[in-house]
């Protein structure tokens, strides 16, 4: 009879521990992404990073990236343009499959761009950056750009620029 308490007991434990992750799980997700796409599950899994330090990091690489560029976005949008940073957009890149996290052992960002051409027009540049190093390691001073794109008004990518 003490066994079979014990069973039980066990499998009631267990069974509360399940529903308690699903439920932490369920609410994490219900939880809106911050300025960076990044949802309570991926800070949690990348150690709580300095949001701030991740923020600047990938800007400022990305910045660079864009600036080696500027004649490839150019060609590809049409002509002059005045591309900014716009963290707003991180929500509306999610829903099109972008999705910043910690994946397995690093960062890996979504960073949203807007670019308007001296004709008008308006497109979304978006860069992925990582800061894997070697040895399945990551290094918040080491991002990366593994590719950027570009998005017309319809939301389809119309060019594509890989490192």
């Amino acid at each position: 009879m003490k066994k079979q308490t014990c069973v039980i007991l066990a499998l009631i434990a267990s069974v509360m521990v399940i529903a308690g992750c699903l439920v932490w799980y369920a609410v994490s997700w219900a939880v809106p992404a911050n300025d960076l796409g990044l949802i309570v599950p991926d800070l949690v899994m990348g150690g709580h990073p300095d949001v701030e330090v991740l923020r600047a990091n990938t800007k400022t690489v990305a910045d660079a990236y864009l600036a080696q560029h500027h004649a490839d976005v150019g060609q590809a949008c049409g002509g002059p343009y005045q591309i900014t940073v716009n963290y707003t957009l991180s929500k509306k890149v999610r829903t099109l499959g972008y999705r910043s996290s910690f994946y397995y052992y690093c960062w890996d960002i979504y960073l949203p761009y807007s670019l308007k051409t001296d004709s008008g027009e308006e497109y979304i540049v978006l860069v992925q950056l990582s800061d894997r190093t070697n040895g399945n390691k990551h290094d918040l001073n080491e991002f990366r750009v593994l590719r950027a794109f570009l998005f017309d008004g319809a939301n389809q990518v119309k060019a594509e620029f890989n490192e």
